[in-house]
């Protein structure tokens, strides 16, 4: 039986079906058979990895086309880290 496609990052549109997506790290890391957090350290060089699960995350990577993260959203977790300011006067 195939897996359904958002195993492979897609994602539900509004009409009920599936449209394809960019894969995610998340995606990346279930085919890779690591967590999440494994598959991160794995990409960015930091941290205990194994070279074994290293090798099997950047294979899942290649098969799925994983370019890393979008940098849209990257933009965008970016703006709202920074849009916060706030003031204090006293009267």
């Amino acid at each position: 039986m195939d897996e359904p496609a958002t195993a492979l990052g897609a994602s539900p549109s509004r009409g009920g079906g599936t449209r394809p997506s960019r894969p995610t790290l998340a995606a990346v890391a279930r085919a890779a058979g690591v967590a999440p957090s494994t598959a991160s350290l794995a990409f960015s060089g930091s941290g205990p990895v194994s070279e074994d699960a290293k090798a099997r995350v950047l294979a899942a990577a290649a098969e799925l086309g994983y370019g890393g993260p979008d940098p849209v959203r990257v933009r965008s977790a970016e703006g709202v880290r920074a849009s916060s300011v706030s003031s204090w006067t006293s009267v």
